[in-house]
């Protein structure tokens, strides 16, 4: 699995250079049906994009809110990237049939 890396800019900023990653899953989801993906061993990160929206749970099961829900132990709209290190599962749901694409990296 690859490392994400910090490095310097021209202003001594910390940015982050992300090496493509070498464990990509690629995930079809159908309409209203959650997929529950596994973590794969070691992995710390995971950077998610989808041909739409798509709303996650890690170790939970993913839903699409039907109502108003603030107990805090929700799905989250699009994550983007998100440190996953001592998660085993990603949960996956979307309103539409969608695909999804997994990159997972390590420190």
């Amino acid at each position: 699995m690859q490392k994400l890396y910090q490095q310097k800019d021209q202003m001594l900023n910390t940015v982050f250079c992300i090496p493509p990653s070498d464990t990509i899953y690629n995930v079809v989801l159908s309409a209203g049906v959650a997929q529950n993906i596994t973590i794969p061993t070691g992995a710390e990160y995971v950077i998610i994009a989808s041909t739409t929206n798509v709303w996650v749970n890690c170790d939970g099961s993913a839903s699409v809110p039907s109502a108003t829900a603030t107990s805090g132990a929700n799905s989250e709209l699009n994550p983007g990237g998100r440190i996953i290190k001592g998660k085993e599962t990603i949960s996956l749901i979307s309103s539409s049939s969608c695909l999804v694409s997994l990159a997972f990296y390590v420190e």
